[in-house]
């Protein structure tokens, strides 16, 4: 079902990379710690919502939206709109 949910597929390309912390913060490490960071294009990037500690080394980075790959390699964003984002909150 789609609860409030605009979805998109914006790519079909089936990329994986993992990515540690501390490759992360190497690339972030040459800008200004009050750089303003987007994810995406800046019409249409990614709201960040919260890092999880998902496991032993393993964190995630959590959007408003949800972003996913169908079994087709396709990548899909759906967009969360006020109404549904209170039950996201909830479920951890």
């Amino acid at each position: 079902m789609n609860f409030g949910r605009r979805q998109r597929i914006v790519s079909d390309m089936a990329h994986e990379r993992e990515l540690t912390v501390g490759e992360l913060i190497n690339h972030l490490a040459a800008f200004p710690r009050d750089a303003k960071v987007f994810f995406g294009g800046t019409e249409n990037a990614l709201t960040f919502y919260r890092t999880k500690l998902r496991g032993e080394g393993l964190v995630q980075i959590e959007f408003e939206q949800q972003v996913y790959r169908l079994h087709t390699g396709q990548l899909v964003v759906e967009d969360f709109n006020e109404s549904s984002r209170g039950s996201r909150d909830s479920s951890g």
